[in-house]
């Protein structure tokens, strides 16, 4: 879906990478995906065993995006966890 909305090469933010599958999925699709997970479980997996290295920060901290901007953001399951969500958005 995010392919008919974004070109491939778009700037895809997900927030919530978990373990970060769909952070390496989106980076295999050739989106410029960048990621964030509060978890240094999360991160230490993600890079580990997917060679995908999500910020390991909560998302209302981190400041990454802030000199260019997103294309797209996914956030599944992750925005009722964000304690500022206005600051994120």
């Amino acid at each position: 879906m995010l392919r008919d909305l974004c070109p491939a090469d778009a700037r895809v933010l997900e927030i919530g990478s978990r373990f970060g599958f769909l952070l390496a999925d989106l980076r295999n699709a050739e989106f410029d995906a960048s990621g964030i997970e509060p978890s240094p479980a999360g991160c230490r997996f993600a890079e580990r065993w997917l060679g995908v290295r999500p910020a390991c920060a909560l998302p209302e901290d981190w400041d990454g995006g802030a000199a260019d901007p997103f294309d797209a953001v996914v956030a599944d399951e992750s925005l009722e966890r964000v304690g500022d969500l206005g600051r994120v958005l």
